[in-house]
């Protein structure tokens, strides 16, 4: 699991110094550094402004001058002191989260074309090394601010088709110390410093050759792994969770997914079969944990793991 806090984050309510509709992503340090990062856009400018979850206070802000869109990278290091932004040219920035200077700026895969070349995920494994992956599934950290590999491993994941960054099949656990990457049945659990694989979970059932891993997630005290595959020609997507002490597969399900949802969730036991019905819908883009027995699906749909069916749908 990640450090722990230094005492209770978020006790105390947290002001934003923005609006509520300029808010685009809050992303947050390690616990026991204890900072949220909130990136908004006033006007035509984005900005990152952080805030101390122990105080609730506003802790300074910095522009991203060079940030075009919602839709591209943005991630903050574990200390909560470098930013990176990844633009649409795939050109990786690294800046000081204090002041905006630049720590490190170049372009991963720029010796490349098409996918090869594409920039599609980028975290911090600390505030001196940072991971990257591109459209093929290619991994890379790199040392900060040289901008110099310490290591590469092709086709790390290995997910067949890939239209979105959440396709691509990589996550970090708490604490860093697991880099889960998709193999195409299951996943391969590589260590974040130095690229050996340390383990592999077993294979999900029933899936075809071709695989993708739309979204997936570590638990927040990094116990078990939750992933959402789907094969082509496969009706709908399975929901697989494993166990990190042993690889084994804990559950595994089917999530009826298609174009349009058209129900609003009720968390109601006698609406059960009414409300599965209505998640046809659910187009999958990311997963978060909610506790131990529930998971985020698209920021939007909250999923009961033990009764595997969906208890409440946000919209804003």
């Amino acid at each position: 699991p990640a450090p722990a806090a230094k005492g209770p984050l978020a006790a105390k309510s947290v002001q934003l110094e923005c609006k509520d509709n300029e808010v685009h992503q809050v992303l947050f340090s390690s616990p026991d550094a204890g900072l949220a990062a909130v990136v908004n856009k006033v006007g035509k400018v984005y900005r990152l402004d952080r805030y101390d979850l122990l105080s609730g206070k506003p802790v300074g802000g910095i522009e991203l001058a060079q940030m075009q869109n919602v839709q591209e990278l943005v991630a903050v290091s574990p200390d909560g002191n470098r930013v990176a932004h990844g633009d649409n040219k795939d050109r990786l920035d690294v800046l000081s989260a204090s002041d905006g200077k630049s720590v490190a700026a170049w372009r991963p895969y720029d010796e490349k074309k098409g996918a090869d070349g594409k920039l599609f995920w980028a975290v911090f494994l600390d505030s001196d090394r940072i991971l990257t992956a591109n459209q093929a599934g290619r991994v890379d950290l790199w040392k900060l601010p040289q901008s110099q590999p310490a290591w590469t491993i092709d086709k790390a994941s290995q997910s067949s088709f890939v239209n979105y960054r959440h396709q691509l099949g990589l996550a970090l656990s708490p604490g860093r110390r697991f880099l889960a990457a998709f193999n195409g049945q299951g996943f391969d659990l590589l260590d974040p410093a130095t690229g050996e694989t340390r383990g592999r979970t077993a294979t999900i059932k029933e899936l075809g050759k071709t695989s993708a891993a739309k979204a997936v997630a570590f638990s927040p005290d990094g116990k078990e792994l939750a992933a959402v595959v789907e094969s082509i020609g496969m009706q709908g997507s399975v929901l697989a969770r494993w166990d990190m002490s042993t690889g084994a597969v804990v559950d595994q399900f089917r999530i009826p997914i298609a174009a349009n949802l058209s129900l609003q969730m009720r968390p109601s036991i006698g609406q059960r079969e009414r409300q599965w019905g209505g998640m046809q819908g659910v187009h999958v883009t990311s997963l978060a944990w909610w506790g131990p027995r529930h998971v985020l699906l698209s920021n939007e749909h909250l999923l009961d793991l033990e009764h595997k069916w969906f208890v409440w749908h946000f919209k804003l």
